[in-house]
């Protein structure tokens, strides 16, 4: 079993959790904050030198270089351009816990090289994106955490059988997470909420648009009860100590299987709900569309008996005249809505 590839954000809040002994911010803090950044990363990566940490004005500068990361990962076949270091601040407080903030702007662009085929490009873009969050080393978690991104763009473009176009755009997006005790020792509840807003997917031909996917807006809510912190972080601890190794010994999968066993069940609750508005479709055969659909999920008891239910609601469908027989349009519904429940 191979540890070299482990989660960015499960390191930074790693190394966090390392660091935060103390508010003051000096070189050696800075020293040992990036030390553990860089724990769960193989030493040939680190040695690139793309994660930089300094003291500033009463925190720590975190600079990731992706030039330096792409350069080292030797990505064949494409030429990068716009590689800008991404960067954030990390601030400890005299109460143990983190401030951590950051804004970005993304704009990355991947050609194939001359005499590749198909001739591809690929292009992704942020215009503006920021967050801000609490964290807390004592249960290696953020405490809170707000995202914001605008202006985002996903356009591809290939030349396999002409020139194929799809353009993706969102005008904004949005995520909160908030927490809370769940009461029992060592486990959290969460909260989290988000949305976007404006999505358009347009694909075309070099002389011709061939459809178009739009949705108003898109929101989304989620819940989650008694996260066993503790058990996940003694797993992340073990990945971390074991990160060298390339075949575990028995007792090593013994003892793995085990605190999987003791992060068991992962959630005492987990709830959901999506939905999607002022959707539409327009293609050369027709338009269409869709005034809201969304669908919630919800299970309960994963540690006794369990109970879990679905449900999804579609309202207001049009179509384009020619679409459906005439004699049929009468039994499209105005709404549909479908409810399971799933006890044991």
């Amino acid at each position: 079993m191979r540890f070299k590839t482990v989660a960015v954000a499960a390191a930074f809040a790693a190394g966090l959790a390392g660091a935060s002994q103390a508010a003051d911010v000096n070189e050696q803090g800075a020293k040992d904050l990036l030390g553990n950044l860089t724990h769960f990363l193989p030493d040939g990566l680190v040695k690139t030198g793309f994660v930089v940490v300094k003291p500033a004005s009463g925190h720590y500068e975190i600079t990731y270089d992706l030039q330096k990361l792409f350069d080292k990962l030797n990505v064949s076949g494409f030429d990068v351009t716009g590689l800008k270091p991404l960067m954030a601040l990390a601030t400890p407080q005299n109460s143990g816990l983190w401030n951590v903030e950051g804004n970005n702007a993304i704009d990355v662009t991947a050609r194939s090289k001359p005499g590749s085929s198909p001739d591809a490009e690929f292009r992704y873009a942020v215009a503006s994106s920021s967050f801000t969050g609490v964290f807390d080393p004592a249960i290696h978690y953020v405490r809170s955490m707000d995202v914001k991104g605008s202006g985002i763009t996903l356009a591809t473009r290939t030349t396999d059988n002409g020139v194929q176009k799809n353009d993706i755009t969102i005008d904004s997006i949005n995520y909160a997470l908030s927490s809370s005790s769940s009461g029992e020792p060592d486990k959290l509840d969460l909260q989290m909420i988000g949305g976007l807003q404006s999505f358009n997917d347009k694909v075309s031909s070099d002389d011709a648009t061939l459809g178009e996917f739009k949705i108003g807006a898109i929101d989304f809510r989620a819940n989650a009860t008694k996260l066993p912190l503790k058990a996940l972080n003694e797993i992340l601890r073990f990945v971390s100590d074991h990160k060298d190794t390339k075949t575990l010994s028995d007792s090593e999968s013994a003892a793995l299987k085990a605190l999987l066993r003791n992060a068991m069940p992962l959630v005492g609750s987990l709830e959901e709900s999506v939905s999607a508005k002022d959707i539409a479709v327009t293609t050369p055969l027709g338009n269409g569309g869709l005034q809201q659909i969304g669908y919630s999920f919800k299970i309960a008891g994963p540690a006794n008996a369990m109970n879990a239910d679905f449900g999804m609601r579609a309202e207001k469908l049009t179509l384009a005249s020619g679409l459906v027989p005439q004699d049929y349009v009468a039994f499209i519904p105005d709404a549909a809505e479908l409810q399971m429940h799933f006890p044991t």
